[in-house]
């Protein structure tokens, strides 16, 4: 079981082939392919990435505010860009989809959350960041980072000031405003600061990100007075969705295990660590194969929906943050 937990949780499977993103994507708006180069620190291990992303055009003439919205653990296939990218836009709001795991080939992501470090997936984003304040048609100061699931992870860990001196090597800047939903919160860091306002959206019903670490979170970070606060959708899972079917094979945090601080923030899964609230430093392996309960039950299977019937209510919350905070 050690063997076959280890391999699953830490393996990078990769396939030969990855879903690109389609200028056809969003239905009924107009897009443009955004290239972007990303390198990957190392010691003599760094690589370059190269990142082919779709803008979202509004039909309102530019500079324009833009939402960054990384994808989620299926990469092209995250059904709620087909929520937020027509609902921003005609708001005047220009949105960047961007997908890190089609980039890197990886197909797997639903079924190893650690196939993609989380350090190389803030970069990516960061350095994309980068290239769209540099860009004339955007206006710098109004810039968000946004997602579901996966990507709401992103934004939820990018938000956090401890995140980018961790990173202070690269330079990078913080965004104006994050928003996630489903995010998982199982994962933090130590100090309680935020870059900038933060908004979690979460169903009631959701038992693959769950909602109670996010509850917790979002409390801890109110408490030190920061612009935190979540939005509960009630009678949801993780899909937005009114209805659930089990689905086998997804990986999870197991309910069971305590959250964590980043400790050691590594663009390699092996080298990244992680501490208990009281301090105990842990390797994610050894985490996971703690806490995984027998043949590893407490890791994978999760209920998600199809229909998501819920998920006007996600982008009706957004959209509100979003305005409320001069967007």
């Amino acid at each position: 079981m050690r063997r076959l937990l280890s391999f699953v949780v830490l393996s990078l499977l990769a396939s030969t082939t990855a879903h690109a993103l389609s200028e056809s994507l969003i239905k009924g708006v107009e897009v443009e392919r955004l290239i972007t180069v990303v390198k990957i620190p190392g010691e003599g291990d760094a690589f370059d990435v190269t990142l082919e992303s779709l803008l979202v055009k509004p039909s309102t003439p530019s500079p324009w505010p833009v939402v960054i919205l990384p994808s989620n653990c299926s990469g092209a296939e995250d059904k709620l860009w087909h929520y937020w990218a027509p609902a921003l836009s005609q708001a005047g709001i220009a949105v960047v989809l961007e997908d890190s795991f089609g980039a890197r080939k990886i197909t797997n992501a639903c079924k190893n959350a650690f196939a993609l470090p989380y350090k190389q997936r803030l970069l990516d984003v960061h350095v994309l960041l980068r290239q769209v304040r540099a860009d004339p048609r955007f206006i710098p100061n109004k810039v968000a980072l946004g997602g579901h699931s996966a990507g709401a992870i992103t934004a939820f860990m990018s938000s956090f000031s401890e995140a980018l001196r961790k990173m202070a090597s690269e330079n990078l800047e913080p965004f104006n405003l994050y928003f996630g939903a489903a995010t998982g919160c199982e994962l933090t860091f130590r100090d309680p600061t935020l870059n900038a306002p933060l908004l979690l959206i979460h169903g009631s019903r959701d038992e693959y990100t769950r909602l109670q670490p996010c509850v917790e979170a979002i409390d801890r970070l109110k408490l030190a007075g920061q612009p935190a606060d979540i939005l509960i959708i009630e009678g949801v899972e993780h899909s937005f969705s009114t209805n659930a079917t089990f689905v086998r094979g997804l990986m999870k945090w197991p309910k069971e295990g305590p959250p964590l601080f980043m400790d050691e923030f590594s663009y390699v899964a092996k080298k990244s660590t992680a501490l208990l609230h009281d301090g105990t430093p842990i390797g994610f392996e050894e985490y996971m194969r703690k806490h995984a309960g027998f043949l590893g039950k407490n890791l994978f299977g999760a209920y998600l929906g199809t229909t998501h019937d819920k998920a006007p209510e996600v982008v009706d919350g957004t959209l509100k943050f979003l305005k409320s905070n001069g967007f």
